[in-house]
């Protein structure tokens, strides 16, 4: 499954945005907040979230492996926000946390 998490659509602090994306990976269930959303379920194993906030993008992948500690841990551990890149032939470049493990603070 893919899905978008625009972090400006939601007015809640961000641990508050963390929480209700721990929910949403507890139960599946898509917060009416508006901040999830391009939800496409390609059948795959793992969900994709591409991650806006402000000027910068990301990619979080959610596995069976990493889904426990994203929940306990959250999201802004396991993923790094880059500036987006504008114009006509730019492509946004985005860390992914394939790996297990959180990226190490700046």
């Amino acid at each position: 499954m893919h899905l978008t998490l625009y972090r400006d659509h939601c007015w809640h602090h961000l641990s508050a945005c963390e929480e209700c994306f721990a929910d949403f990976l507890r139960n599946g269930e898509i917060p009416a907040r508006g901040c999830l959303s391009n939800v496409i379920d390609d059948g795959a194993p793992e969900l994709v979230v591409k991650v806006l906030s402000g000027d910068h993008v990301g990619t979080l992948v959610i596995t069976e492996r990493n889904r426990d500690r994203i929940i306990h841990e959250g999201w802004t551990k396991f993923v790094r926000l880059t500036p987006r890149r504008t114009g006509p032939n730019a492509r946004a470049k985005s860390e992914s946390s394939e790996n297990d493990e959180p990226h190490p603070s700046a």
